[in-house]
């Protein structure tokens, strides 16, 4: 099952300053009424995960909103001219 976050709750974890660093950046889209949902991708820069989304929502037909979220997770996927990779597929450590 989805666990879903509301744009509220989201919100409030990239205030919390608890994470003083965050080491990565989360896509939370949402597709329906239910809230936002993300998955695996953990992005190294907002930058990164922002453009992802932009792609998604490019290209998906019911994308109603997008935000990034911080995280305590490594990177594991870079977005870049429009590619996304696998952080080792490019020999990069995660």
């Amino acid at each position: 099952m989805l666990d879903y976050k509301t744009r509220e709750e989201i919100e409030k974890i990239n205030a919390d300053t608890s994470l003083d660093t965050p080491k990565s950046f989360a896509p939370f889209l949402k597709a329906d009424l239910n809230g936002y949902s993300t998955n695996s991708l953990r992005f190294a820069t907002v930058k990164e995960c922002d453009e992802f989304l932009s792609d998604c929502a490019s290209r998906w037909t019911l994308v109603l909103d997008t935000i990034s979220c911080v995280s305590s997770d490594e990177p594991n996927y870079m977005f870049t001219e429009g590619e996304l990779k696998e952080l080792n597929e490019v020999g990069e450590d995660a």
